[in-house]
This record gives C-alpha cells, sequence and structure tokens, in this order.
C-alpha cells in the first residue's frame, strides 16, 4: 500500500479547511448614546470596592467580542473579585455568563476549583447539582493578567448566598437585549473604565426553573485536612465552627440540613414531575436557628448554640473537647453554676453563658407542610445531617 507524502496531505488538510468556512457570528448592535450618566462624584458598583486608577477590574465594554466568541450584552452584577456579564455565544447564538476576575488573584481559588471539577470523571448523581464551567481563559488586561470563567444563565440566588437555579428557558436573554438596546444601561466614564450599573434577568415562569446548583466556590477548601478558620453565614454555622472546633466535609452536611428543612426564602423541594419540567415546592418561610441574643438584640454566639442545644441536645464530649471556645459556654466538669439554672441543668456539658437555654423543641413541632410518612421521612433525612 503507498501513502501520500505528509507535504501532499498537509496541503489537502489546508484545501479543505479553506473550502469548510465557519458560520459569520451572530452580533448585536448596541446603541452608544442615549443613556443616563452618573455624577462624578457618585460612587457606583464595583467603584465602592476600589479606587478604579488601580486598574484591578478588566474594561469590558457591552458589545465588546471576548476571546473572538463571546459577545457581552451587558452587567449581571459585580463583587469585590470580579464583575459578572451576560454574553451571546456568537458560533451557537446561546446565552451564557462570564465572570471576570480582577488581576489580583483575588478569586484565584474559586477559578482553580472550577478547573478541577472539569477535570473530575464522575458519574455520582450529586454531580448534576454543581454549577458547570463551560470554558476558563485568561485574558491580558491594561495592567496585569484576568482569568475568566464561563458559565450557562442561572436565577438569581434565591436560598442562599451559593445556591442558584438553572433556567430552562433560554428566551429571557432575549428579553435582556431587547431592553438594553430600548433603554441603554447607565454609566460612569473614568480613567478609561466604564463602570456600568447592573440590569437583572426578567424572573422566569415556574416551569422554566430548573435544578438547585451549588456555585460560588470562592472559599472553597479542600476537605481531606482539618481546618480552623471562621466561615459560613451566621445562621447556618455548624457547631464546630460556633466552638472553633477543627473542622471538614462535615460542616456543608450541617448546611444542607439548614437550608433543606428551613431557610428565609424557603426551599424548593420536588413535588412531581410532568414530561422534563421540574415542579417544586415551597417548604418553611423561616431559619431553623437564627443566634439573635436576647439581652444583644443581634446574631451572637451562644444564641445560636443554645437555640441548638434547645433542638437537637447538647454537643458531644468530643466536640466539646476539641473547640477552643467551649469555656466560653460550658463549664470544665459539665456542672452549671446556679446562676445560670435552665430546664437543662443536667446537659452533659454544663451551660454557663449568661442566658438561658430556650424551652426544649423538636423538628416534629417545626414542620408544618408534611404529614404521615413523608413528614417521618423528611425529618429523618434531615436529622441524619445536623445530628
Amino acid at each position: 500500500m503507498r501513502y501520500a507524502p505528509p507535504s501532499r496531505l498537509a496541503s489537502f488538510w489546508h484545501l479543505l479547511k479553506s473550502l469548510v468556512r465557519e458560520p459569520e457570528p451572530q452580533l448585536y448592535r448596541f446603541c452608544k448614546s442615549n443613556f443616563k450618566t452618573f455624577p462624578s462624584d457618585e460612587t457606583i458598583e464595583e467603584e465602592a470596592h476600589d479606587n478604579i486608577s488601580k486598574l484591578r477590574y478588566y474594561p469590558v465594554q457591552i458589545g465588546d467580542i471576548i476571546e473572538k466568541r463571546y459577545q457581552i450584552l451587558g452587567k449581571l452584577g459585580y463583587g469585590l473579585g470580579s464583575t459578572v456579564w451576560l454574553a451571546n455565544e456568537t458560533r451557537a447564538r446561546l446565552p451564557m455568563v462570564l465572570k471576570i476576575f480582577t488581576n489580583d488573584a483575588q478569586n484565584r481559588a474559586e477559578f482553580d476549583v472550577y478547573k478541577h471539577l472539569m477535570s473530575v470523571r464522575s458519574k455520582h448523581p450529586g454531580r448534576n447539582h454543581i454549577r458547570k464551567a463551560l470554558d476558563n481563559f485568561t485574558m491580558k488586561g491594561p495592567d496585569g493578567e484576568h482569568h475568566c470563567l464561563v458559565h450557562e444563565p442561572m436565577l438569581e440566588n434565591i436560598t442562599a448566598w451559593n445556591i442558584l437555579f438553572g433556567l430552562q428557558d433560554k428566551s429571557i436573554a432575549d428579553e435582556f437585549v431587547k431592553a438594553e438596546q430600548e433603554y441603554p444601561s447607565a454609566r460612569k466614564e473614568m480613567q478609561g473604565y466604564t463602570v456600568y450599573a447592573s440590569r437583572a434577568l426578567d424572573a422566569p415562569s415556574s416551569k422554566s426553573i430548573g435544578l438547585p446548583l451549588l456555585s460560588d466556590f470562592g472559599a472553597a477548601v479542600s476537605g481531606d485536612i482539618e481546618h480552623h478558620r471562621d466561615v459560613q453565614p451566621n445562621v447556618y454555622k455548624a457547631p464546630e465552627v460556633c466552638l472553633k472546633a477543627p473542622w471538614s466535609y462535615s460542616i456543608d452536611i450541617w448546611n444542607v440540613g439548614c437550608l433543606v428543612c428551613f431557610t428565609k426564602f424557603g426551599v424548593f423541594m420536588i413535588a412531581q414531575a410532568k414530561s422534563d419540567d421540574q415542579i417544586w415546592d415551597l417548604f418553611e418561610d423561616r431559619h431553623l436557628f437564627y443566634g439573635v441574643d436576647p439581652k444583644e438584640r443581634a446574631y451572637m454566639t451562644r444564641a445560636h448554640l443554645a437555640e441548638m442545644i434547645a433542638l437537637i441536645g447538647p454537643p458531644p464530649p468530643e466536640l466539646l473537647k476539641a473547640g477552643k471556645r467551649t469555656a466560653e459556654f460550658f463549664d470544665e466538669d459539665g456542672k452549671i453554676p446556679a446562676a445560670s439554672m435552665t430546664p437543662f441543668a443536667n446537659l452533659a456539658g454544663g451551660w454557663r453563658a449568661e442566658i438561658p437555654v430556650p424551652d426544649r423543641t423538636c423538628l416534629e413541632d417545626l414542620e408544618e407542610n408534611l404529614e404521615g410518612s413523608k413528614k417521618k421521612a423528611f425529618l429523618r433525612f434531615v436529622r441524619k445531617m445536623i445530628q
């Protein structure tokens, strides 16, 4: 058998590529005038986190083409370490979200976590509940490099600071573009950088809401080693965090228990499925724990621990022993001083804080939306996460 020489194969390949043209990118046109301008002395958006003259943020303009592929449609939000933009993937004409980080590696950990998740091959069902990074790249800015993550659009955070919901209806991006074209985003020009006002996606119908997804991995750490730093929003702090004991994966399980059971805005549970649509019910309209101190009228760890004791009993001895703050709340010998006698005066690990432990309660009394076997199964599930 005779083979064509490499040079001839290369020539044929280049000829083939020249004959197969990529489709022309689908671009939107945006108005360059008729927008509101903020006064120079008014601080807006990411400007509150940074003196723009430091050039930490990447200078994005609505209509820009990023990486020859993503056209910027408008700004969705901002944070200390990034700005977030709705974009159009010009080849497939699909809406995407670009999270562009500052050049000081403020959230480099999140970028690295997503790169790691993209490299992991797993069939675990929980994988479907982790927000995916569809692309990642690094761009050269005026004063350094900026990492960028590309995601599918999500419904605004409604249950916790790092839980989003998928969107099955991609047409909401069309409404976003229409609004930007007819009513251009207000903005402020300063030192060659444009600070835009953020624009929210329109709320979709309930049938367009997809699965809840874990997102925002800026504070994610490896669970293979113990950690000690203060983490988690106050009302979701696990006992280990409250007592400053070493923590690992278990505090995430505690978080899920608190979120799945009771949250400020409620948690969506699958009630039934019809075709490809997920129907979600709204559960308890409250937190599981509040931690509001009866004396200080604000969140305090002692009030949070007192609520935990009233609901699930005292922390186990091994946790008390490991906690650096244990002595602030519990007697060394497990006996409660007479001055702070409570209905739980015979607790193992005596309570010594200057506020009483609330009257005993239980999950059965707090859960009001389920009955019979469903209620028992649901509370059994929650107890495995918080006890």
